[in-house]
């Protein structure tokens, strides 16, 4: 468990020291996602009904797509700045 803890510290360290940001910051930013995101998952229940079990695979399919869909817009504007550089 300790071995663990240290790992998912040190990763934490890293993606902070990648952002520019320091670990504290970085963790105050994710409760506040983890916050926003809680409030968008009770609204999707209640927009449905049922458990938070029956529609955790739906959310969770519906986030990984808003995802795929922003890395995908993300690497077109990539690309198109990439060929207007190399024009």
């Amino acid at each position: 468990m300790e071995q663990q803890h240290r790992v998912e510290f040190l990763r934490n360290a890293k993606g902070a020291v990648k952002q520019g940001v320091s670990p504290d910051h970085r963790k105050a930013a994710r409760e506040q996602k983890a916050d926003e995101w809680t409030h968008w998952f009770h609204h999707w229940i209640d927009l449905r009904g049922g458990t938070p079990v029956e529609h955790l695979p739906d959310a969770l399919a519906e986030l990984e797509e808003r995802v795929t869909d922003q890395v995908a817009g993300a690497v077109r504007e990539l690309k198109a700045t990439l060929m207007k550089a190399l024009k």
